[in-house]
């Protein structure tokens, strides 16, 4: 079954203490941990700050993606059908799977076709010419995003809180942490959207399309000007709401674990919350669910394509009252 699939490749629990490494755990009253900031007045606590958080992010996509590559496409092969949300596009299934790919370092052993697009090893993967400096400019940005956020929370120039009581018991962890997530999804969504408008397709996310069924490691192959975009949007919650450190962990885990998922073609779900063939429909048909991680926004706008809590939305999807003009994304391409 898909849950097996799940649970060995990759925790989501690591990457949350990581991101706790960046702040100090203590014990507070009562049976709820408080957690404090490192000090305030250091100028190495920010420094500090800005390594741990730089280095969670990096050094956690790439474990992520490093996981899901191994554990499917190499360790996998011979039950693609399983597993793959594409079957028929083997891809990275081959014997690119067992080499490392780095961004930085991805030009390394491979060819060009007469298309100029990058060949890892004869009949298997086939990455766009520039993927490895995209990548490595956006995962550089990302990290730095990370950095940058941690140094100011430590340094108390967010939103963030650091005790229970300040976050307005736990009532207040929850309800702030589930609006962060709430003004994520609405922001998100409204950013992709405007993505796929005639002119900014044209001229910058016309790139991350050129994936049509992704794998590990292609989520970040995308004009930079697009993922400052998604940067802000991911990191805007210590700066629009009191939000608890611990709420924001796992706000992270949650994001991160799936970011990564969403664009490495292999069939993972939580019944009724997410699903990684939402994201993959869309890189192979365009019009359709736009929305992340979570179907809402796209079942309102009526752009929802796939299942959910049990219910069957054709495609292409039916419109709504809350539908927005049709979505120019320079129609269908051949893709790889």
């Amino acid at each position: 079954g898909r849950g097996r699939f799940l649970a060995r490749p990759i925790s989501g629990i690591s990457y949350c203490l990581a991101w706790l490494l960046i702040l100090t755990v203590e014990g507070g009253s009562g049976n709820f941990p408080r957690v404090a900031a490192l000090p305030l007045r250091s100028d190495d606590a920010g420094v500090e700050a800005f390594a741990a958080g730089f280095s969670v992010i990096c050094g956690g996509y790439i474990l992520m993606s490093c996981s899901l590559q191994y554990w499917f496409y190499a360790g996998q092969q011979g039950t693609v059908a399983e597993w793959k949300v594409q079957p028929d596009k083997k891809g990275g299934a081959g014997s690119a799977a067992y080499s490392l790919w780095l961004p930085l370092i991805s030009r390394l052993p491979a060819t060009h076709d007469a298309s100029g697009c990058i060949i890892d090893c004869a009949q298997s993967k086939v990455r766009a010419k520039d993927h490895w400096l995209l990548s490595s400019i956006n995962l550089v940005m990302a990290s730095s995003f990370a950095g940058s956020v941690a140094h100011l929370c430590v340094r108390e120039r967010t939103r963030m809180v650091f005790s229970l009581k300040d976050a307005g018991g736990m009532v207040g962890l929850l309800g702030w942490t589930g609006a962060a997530f709430a003004i994520h999804n609405i922001a998100e969504y409204y950013w992709h959207r405007l993505m796929h408008h005639r002119f900014f397709y044209a001229r910058a996310h016309k790139l991350h399309h050129f994936y049509k069924s992704p794998e590990p490691f292609d989520d970040l192959y995308m004009h930079p000007v697009e993922a400052v975009g998604y940067y802000l949007i991911l990191y805007s919650p210590p700066f629009t709401v009191p939000i608890h450190a611990l709420g924001f962990a796992l706000y992270m885990t949650v994001m991160g674990l799936c970011g990564v998922l969403d664009h490495a073609g292999v069939r993972m779900r939580v019944p009724g919350l997410y699903n990684t063939e939402d994201h993959d429909l869309h890189h192979s048909k365009f019009e359709v669910n736009y929305a992340f991680p979570h179907p809402l926004m796209d079942i309102l706008h009526g752009t929802f394509s796939g299942t959910c809590m049990g219910i069957s939305f054709p495609y292409p999807p039916r419109k709504t009252w809350f539908s927005l003009r049709g979505p120019v994304s320079g129609g269908q391409e051949t893709g790889r």
